[in-house]
């Protein structure tokens, strides 16, 4: 079956929502991806068709296994590539804004370099010298002497 970045965003907003506060109602789903609440009525038949959500007319909206693995794994590397962002100086708003688009169109194998080496730079206990200094950089917006500032080891 092919999930088209349409349901990937559908699925990641309702697991959004859900996880606030346990359900996703219509309007609230429309508010998240702005768009109208007949869009979202007719994306709701066509996901519960597809078995990645429970819905009845006028009801709450819950995923289904199914659909709650596919909106981690969105999620997941919508969180990987806002990290990335965020981590090259690119303000939060912008960041969020980018990974919504970014996610949908990496090959795997790219999300799986990009986890590691988020994965990687969060685990120092503070940040490497050269990324400290690639954000120095990037404030300043000039060039550095890198030897001077200490960022890069002899």
């Amino acid at each position: 079956m092919n999930i088209t970045r349409n349901i990937e965003d559908y699925l990641e907003a309702i697991y959004n929502i859900t996880q606030e506060q346990g359900y996703a109602q219509t309007k609230e789903i429309a508010e998240n991806l702005r768009v109208t609440s007949p869009s979202v009525s007719g994306m709701l038949k066509k996901l519960k068709q597809l078995g990645f959500i429970n819905y009845e007319k006028y009801s709450p909206v819950t995923l289904t296994p199914k659909g709650e693995q596919i909106a981690k794994k969105v999620q997941e590397e919508h969180t990987t590539i806002k990290c990335l962002l965020e981590l090259l100086s690119v303000p939060k708003n912008i960041a969020d804004e980018d990974a919504c688009t970014i996610e949908h169109n990496l090959h795997k194998a790219t999300i799986t370099q990009l986890k590691k080496f988020v994965a990687f730079i969060y685990s120092f206990p503070t940040r490497p010298r050269w990324l400290k200094c690639f954000q120095r950089y990037c404030k300043d917006e000039k060039c550095i002497d890198f030897d001077s500032c200490g960022c890069v080891s002899p």
